[in-house]
C-alpha cells in the first residue's frame, strides 16, 4: 500500500513542478507592418515569394540578427523570426517575431521593419517603403486555423458554382 501512495505523490509533484515551469516560459508575439510599393507588382506571386525570400534572407543574418539585439536592449537568442509575408492580399508585409518578454519582442519587430525599410531605402529608392504598425498578437490556434482554410475552400466552391 505504502508503495502506490508514494508513486501518486511523486507523480503529482511532478506534475505541479511541469505547470509552474511551463507558466514562467510564456511566449509572447509580435508583428511589425509595412508598405511595400513597386510599380506593375502588385500581385505577382514570383516578386511576393522573392521579396519573402530576400526580407527573410536579410533578418537572419548573423550581422543583421546581432544589430536587431542592440538596438532591441535585448539577447540575440531571446527572439525568432517566425514568419514573412503579404499581409491578406495588400501591399502591406508582416514580420512575426516570439520571444519571452512582450515589449522587447515588439521592439525587435518594430526595428526589424525599420531595418528592412532602411535596406530597401538603399537598394530600391524607386520603390516606396514606408512603415505602417507593430503590436503584440495572439497567435491562431491549429483549431482555428483549420476552421480558416475550411472556410475559405468553401468560399471559393460556392463563388465557382455560383451559389
Amino acid at each position: 500500500m505504502r508503495k502506490p501512495l508514494w508513486f501518486l505523490v511523486s507523480a503529482a509533484l511532478l506534475a505541479l513542478c511541469g505547470a509552474l515551469l511551463s507558466a514562467g516560459s510564456r511566449t509572447f508575439h509580435a508583428r511589425a507592418r509595412f508598405n511595400l510599393e513597386a510599380k506593375g507588382t502588385e500581385f505577382d506571386p514570383f516578386f511576393l515569394q522573392g521579396q519573402i525570400t530576400v526580407i527573410s534572407n536579410l533578418l537572419n543574418t548573423p550581422g543583421n540578427r546581432s544589430t536587431l539585439a542592440k538596438t532591441s536592449k535585448t539577447d540575440e537568442k531571446s527572439f525568432a523570426l517566425e514568419g514573412v509575408g503579404p499581409f491578406r492580399s495588400t501591399k502591406l508585409f508582416y514580420l512575426n517575431y516570439s520571444g519571452p518578454e512582450s515589449n522587447r519582442v515588439q521592439a525587435v519587430a518594430s526595428n526589424a521593419a525599420n531595418l528592412v525599410i532602411a535596406f530597401y531605402a538603399t537598394n530600391q529608392p524607386s520603390w516606396e517603403v514606408s512603415f505602417f504598425d507593430s503590436g503584440c498578437f495572439t497567435p491562431a490556434s491549429p483549431w482555428e486555423r483549420l476552421q480558416d482554410s475550411v472556410a475559405s475552400i468553401w468560399q471559393r466552391c460556392k463563388g465557382a458554382v455560383g451559389w
